[in-house]
């Protein structure tokens, strides 16, 4: 993983998160993070900065994270 392109964080672990959104109002959003025993992507078709997403997409990517 770039070190230059770490934006995010996902239970201490580096994180990239991408979120593309054209004129018309359709979005996508990307995850990828790294731990010690795996990496992770998660997409979706929605832009999770919206309030009403935020907390349930950090839900989702911490529940799917193993505790170390």
């Amino acid at each position: 993983m770039d070190a230059d392109a770490i934006n995010y964080q996902v239970k201490g672990s580096p994180a990239i998160l991408y979120v593309l959104q054209d004129k018309t109002g359709n979005a996508s959003t990307q995850l990828s993070w790294l731990t010690p025993q795996a990496s992770y992507n998660i997409q979706l078709e929605k832009n999770v900065n919206t309030v009403a997403l935020q907390s349930k997409f950090n839900t989702l990517v911490e529940t799917i994270t193993p505790d170390d």
